[in-house]
């Protein structure tokens, strides 16, 4: 059994008939953050979409802390702890900035011991709405 928080092995998932992602592997290690860049059209939404359970995952493993991820439903494995929040600047239109950055249901993971080690640094600018840190 791996130590990793997210383990995520030979992932391969589909659009129709058009595969996406080929053979996806990622191990996020307690108290690690990984950034996952790449150009427009590579599958890092996609990726995310799998690991959280919105897309089925033709191929491979996801695991949070051991505990296979590959079948259960969103919900489930956000009741596990790990979260997804999509791009855009509609998120969190009515949170200044510091009520979001202070939000402890957003922080969830960090008691679970997964993705961050630490909270980000104070905003500079507080009282700003919380869609504008985008």
């Amino acid at each position: 059994m791996s130590d990793a928080v997210l383990e995520v092995a030979e992932v391969e998932t589909c659009y129709g008939l058009s595969q996406v992602l080929f053979g996806m592997s990622l191990r996020i290690a307690p108290g690690e953050m990984v950034t996952l860049m790449g150009r427009n059209g590579m599958g890092k939404t996609t990726f995310l979409r799998a690991v959280m359970g919105h897309i089925v995952v033709s191929a491979g493993r996801i695991a949070l802390a051991g505990r296979d991820l590959v079948g259960l439903r969103p919900f489930e494995i956000s009741n596990l702890g790990v979260g997804y929040v999509p791009q855009g600047r509609e998120i969190f239109p009515r949170l200044t900035v510091a009520e979001w950055s202070s939000s402890r249901w957003l922080w969830k993971p960090l008691t679970f011991g997964c993705f961050w080690k630490h909270k980000p640094p104070r905003p500079k600018r507080p009282g700003l709405p919380g869609n504008s840190l985008f």
